[in-house]
């Protein structure tokens, strides 16, 4: 997900769900908002939500630790050894604020997002951007890349903890340094002189407040940050750990919703009594709709990822009973049901692409937005990873594929590039093959919307799980195995897997191939499927205003005519 989208997603308040929030608090036998300000925290709440009855059980607090370079100039009392040393303590579960969540019942995820001496630090989650930031009186404190990286990556632990079904998310952060950047931020977006915005911090002294105000007054003079661009505010006077932290609280804000959630449900045509796939479990967005529609029936769920399987015991966990999971890839669908007894399902569904998770968890090497190694797997079992195509094809080949797979205008340039760095060293992370691909391309095409490294990104991840050939498999393989009156539900969001799947289809829904000119038919061909509607469905306007990863998405349906164990010599009878 990019920044752009990732804002585009963050939806206002739930009014109804505000409103019936304060009905159910007025209908408790108490004074109206006896409460207080806790009622009115909660009907917050609820519009955040969009859900009237609330259960806050579970929490969890993020701590994103980073170091200021202008602490150089004297604004603290204490030196950058510190950030490390709480960040440990984060780590062993021993700081004070781990000793107050425990108390709340809440669990603490600190993560490095640039402390200065970047170590691992068991217990605590590597997202580092870069070591501290610069001393913001004589450099911006970073790139604005380095503070949009930093921003996503608290997006990305806002959204792996709202996987693991965390109800309440709280924010903090650790940096030696901080109270002086978060005065000169506050300082730019409320316009106020540093004067008014300036604390004592942990306890400066008068002559070392005055200090303090003078220094932000220097940091704003050099850097002349633009109020009404945030992420230029943040990347030339802020810091590390809150950028990380305003990407979680931006993450929280723009939880992805099922795509094209209703019409897959309604496409899928689902009886209570019957048999169907989930072909992309992902976070299991549309298999929870169809599980909770299911009476005796049976639901199976399958994915390459195993991690998702895992997520699904939890958030599959109250239809668990009539649940299936398979970890496998979904071309192998013929072996998967042989394997469950299964002759044909009356409905499946496949959301193609890469899952939300795989992106948002920057490990996996899917984004080019967080530093991570080259892997960009969906099964991590399989052996062939990003790291394998980058070092190891040639250069026509990765041309090749960045073309197709990607359509990148400067494939040829980008696959050269590759190529050369990689004979003086092995490109072994994300990070470094956004660099290079960014040295390929003209100074017009980075200054772009689209981020330089998105095709040629999703170019890689095609061809290192092999998605196309995998898509087309799985059409070809889908379609016998539905019960007469079954229904195929197929997502797609890029034009490569769209062909495939329209192509494939309109193959089985195609009768008669005799030519034209023959008086009557002879190959006895029928149909195999008739396509409903017969063009794709697309998403709402608000779907997509409230989920912008919805806007290439293409919904194609198709039913079954005849049943997977239908002869061809029985069907002719029936015509007959």
């Amino acid at each position: 997900m990019e920044l752009d989208e990732l804002l585009a997603a963050i939806t206002p308040a739930d009014q109804s769900a505000m409103d019936g929030c304060r009905k159910n608090w007025d209908a408790i036998a108490k004074p109206l908002n006896g409460l207080g300000h806790l009622e009115e925290m909660l009907v917050r709440v609820a519009g955040a939500t969009g859900k009237t009855d609330l259960s806050l059980g579970t929490k969890a607090v993020a701590v994103f630790c980073a170091d200021n370079g202008v602490v150089a100039q004297g604004v603290t009392q204490t030196g950058q050894e510190v950030t490390l040393a709480v960040a440990k303590a984060l780590g062993e579960g021993c700081s004070s604020v781990c000793h107050m969540a425990r108390v709340a019942g809440a669990k603490v995820v600190p993560v490095d997002v640039g402390i200065l001496a970047h170590a691992p630090v068991p217990g605590v989650r590597d997202l580092s951007v870069r070591p501290g930031t610069a001393d913001m009186t004589k450099d911006p404190a970073m790139s604005r890349e380095e503070a949009q990286t930093a921003l996503m990556a608290g997006a990305q632990i806002a959204m792996e903890l709202d996987d693991q079904d965390i109800a309440l998310l709280a924010a903090g952060e650790m940096g030696i340094g901080n109270t002086t950047t978060t005065a000169a931020v506050t300082s730019v977006l409320l316009d106020l002189p540093p004067s008014v915005t300036a604390g004592r911090g942990a306890g400066l002294s008068d002559a070392g407040l005055v200090h303090k105000v003078t220094v932000i007054q220097r940091a704003l003079v050099q850097n002349q940050p633009n109020r009404k661009d945030p992420l230029d505010v943040l990347s030339k006077v802020g810091g590390l750990d809150i950028a990380a932290m305003t990407g979680f609280y931006l993450g929280a804000a723009a939880r992805n919703r099922p795509v094209l959630l209703d019409e897959c449900i309604e496409a899928l045509n689902i009886r209570p009594d019957g048999i169907y796939l989930d072909g992309t479990l992902g976070r299991a967005g549309h298999s929870r709709e169809i599980a909770r529609r299911l009476t005796t029936g049976r639901l199976i769920c399958v994915d390459r990822d195993q991690a998702a399987l895992d997520a699904a015991q939890d958030r599959l966990k109250d239809w668990m009973d009539r649940v299936t999971l398979v970890h496998s890839n979904f071309d192998q669908l013929d072996v998967i049901l042989d394997r469950l007894g299964l002759a044909g399902v009356d409905g499946m569904l496949f959301d193609l692409g890469v899952s939300s998770p795989q992106l948002d968890d920057g490990s996996r090497g899917f984004s080019y937005m967080a530093d991570a190694p080259l892997d960009m797997r969906m099964d991590r079992s399989e052996g062939l990873t990003a790291a394998d195509v980058v070092n190891q094809w040639s250069q026509e080949e990765l041309r090749r594929i960045l073309s197709q797979y990607g359509e990148e205008r400067y494939a040829s340039s980008i696959a050269a590039a590759i190529v050369r760095r990689r004979q003086d060293k092995p490109i072994e992370t994300t990070l470094e093959l956004v660099d290079i691909i960014k040295s390929a391309m003209p100074a017009r095409a980075l200054k772009e919307k689209q981020h330089p490294a998105k095709r040629s990104f999703q170019a890689i991840r095609i061809a290192v799980n092999d998605e196309l050939a995998s898509v087309d498999r799985m059409v070809r393989a889908a379609v016998p195995r539905l019960n007469r009156g079954g229904r195929l539900a197929v997502i797609t969001f890029h034009s490569l897997e769209d062909r495939i799947v329209k192509t494939d289809l309109a193959e089985f829904a195609k009768g008669c191939t005799c030519p034209p000119d023959f008086p009557v038919c002879v190959c006895g061909k029928t149909p195999d499927v008739k396509l409903t509607p017969r063009k794709p469905i697309l998403p709402s306007e608000r779907e997509v205003e409230e989920n912008p990863r919805a806007r290439s998405a293409k919904l194609r349906v198709a039913e079954k005519l005849k049943d997977p164990t239908q002869s061809f010599c029985e069907i002719g009878r029936e015509m007959e």
